[in-house]
């Protein structure tokens, strides 16, 4: 028994040596537990059924959900390119009933590799379907193989600049800090009375010289990890009225700009929404500390003069009320794409969009999204101002396939009506 265990560890030991220093060409030996018949997926109407082949270990993914992959990962000890082969490949004919997933798969298997890496260790992931294509409605799947995995080491890439150094001391780890709610754009006031009852301050305990607000704009946070983002609160340059004298007194007061949860952009000569889908709010911080506060500073006025009597202005009507897949019977909700007035039993809506002195002379520019669930192309309707617009064909879906598209999307932009 001894014996045995001091030969299980020293395999242990080996197998970890190989794969944790993988820079010389290395073999994996590969042993597929297939599954004797496949899971059947049949939707309510019973019409449309989707075969799913298993072995163990197996992974799926959402492109090709009916067709299993293969998954391996391996240390590097430094960044390498991966050439990654298979060698006495054998194959076993099955039975499997065609599909539209089919379409990825060949005469030979096609792997894909790539490198990623968890804080300073590098790994290799090696992926592939286990399947190939020997005619147009026969296949074989893998049993068993020997993978043949060249690391050849590779410069890294470079990455992206992300806010420049990253900062070991937050600004919230001294002070007293409050946190603000901010539910849209605009300049905002701190008086006196905020100060003494909303925050419960005393005045006298500290120099409003030393007030700073700290906060990274508005909108949501970047998706992409490349995109710029701030490391820390950037503090932001306000105004402290009275501050000269060292005490906030009953007259004194703080104002400072903050962007809201949303953001408006203008792009290619129109304005873009951007609604924050996880929060109704933004939030800046005020801080009390003991290190002078960010002003704003004075500027001299420009030269010259323009004067003009109109602007452009916007308005926008998106209601968060549907979510569109809480409203399939086989699912219970998902994704951040909700929708408005939900035209079902009721198929029109009449909205009111004002605007305080608008110019009638000059054209209004409109953009309604609408979402379409049916079997068969479809159109919808805006009347405004007098006039009929009709949207473009919004694509069907087929209704009985779980895995087809729940609901198309239509955009009906008008740009040359009269708003009289």
């Amino acid at each position: 028994m001894q014996r045995m265990k001091y030969l299980f560890t020293l395999l242990v030991l080996i197998g970890t040596i190989s794969f944790g220093f993988a820079t010389l060409p290395t073999t994996f030996p590969v042993q597929l537990e297939w599954k004797s018949d496949p899971i059947r997926e049949t939707d309510e109407s019973g019409l449309y059924t989707t075969e799913i082949w298993r072995f163990t270990g197996a992974i799926y993914d959402e492109h090709h959900p009916s067709l299993p992959y293969f998954f391996h990962r391996i240390p590097l000890d430094r960044y390498s390119k991966l050439s990654v082969s298979i060698t006495q490949a054998v194959y076993e004919p099955f039975s499997k009933n065609s599909a539209p997933d089919d379409a990825v798969l060949e005469e030979n298997i096609r792997i894909n590799t790539s490198i990623t890496r968890d804080r300073d260790q590098y790994f290799g992931k090696i992926q592939f379907i286990p399947i190939r294509k020997t005619g147009p409605n026969t296949f074989e799947r893998l049993v068993s193989c020997i993978l043949e995995i060249n690391p050849v080491p590779a410069a890294p890439p470079v990455p992206a600049t992300r806010g420049g150094d990253p900062t070991y001391t937050s600004k919230l780890s001294d002070g007293a800090i409050y946190k603000i709610a901010i539910p849209k754009t605009g300049v905002y006031k701190i008086d006196y009375n905020f100060l003494v009852n909303e925050l419960q301050l005393t005045p006298g305990s500290f120099d409003p010289r030393h007030i700073q607000v700290l906060g990274n704009g508005g909108g949501l946070l970047p998706e992409p990890v490349s995109d710029l983002r701030y490391d820390d609160l950037v503090e932001n340059a306000i105004v402290v009225a009275g501050e000269e004298d060292g005490s906030f007194d009953p007259q004194d007061y703080i104002l400072f700009y903050a962007q809201g949860p949303h953001t408006w952009s203008y792009n290619n000569d129109a304005f873009q929404f951007q609604m924050n889908v996880y929060d109704l709010r933004n939030y800046y911080f005020l801080k009390i500390g003991t290190d002078t506060g960010k002003r704003v500073a004075s500027q001299a006025s420009v030269s010259g003069a323009y004067t003009t009597t109109t602007f452009d202005d916007y308005l926008r009507k998106e209601e968060e009320k549907v979510n569109l897949l809480d409203k399939y019977d086989l699912t219970q909700g998902s994704g951040r794409q909700w929708m408005g007035d939900y035209f079902k039993n009721q198929r029109s809506f009449s909205y009111d969009f004002n605007l305080s002195n608008l110019d009638n002379t000059e054209p209004v520019q409109m953009r309604v999204r609408f979402a379409g669930r049916a079997d068969a192309p479809t159109t919808f309707r805006v009347k405004a101002a007098g006039q009929t617009f009709t949207s473009p064909s919004i694509s069907g879906t087929v209704l009985t396939n779980p895995n087809a598209t729940f609901a198309s999307i239509g955009e009906l932009n008008i740009w040359t009506f009269g708003a009289n």
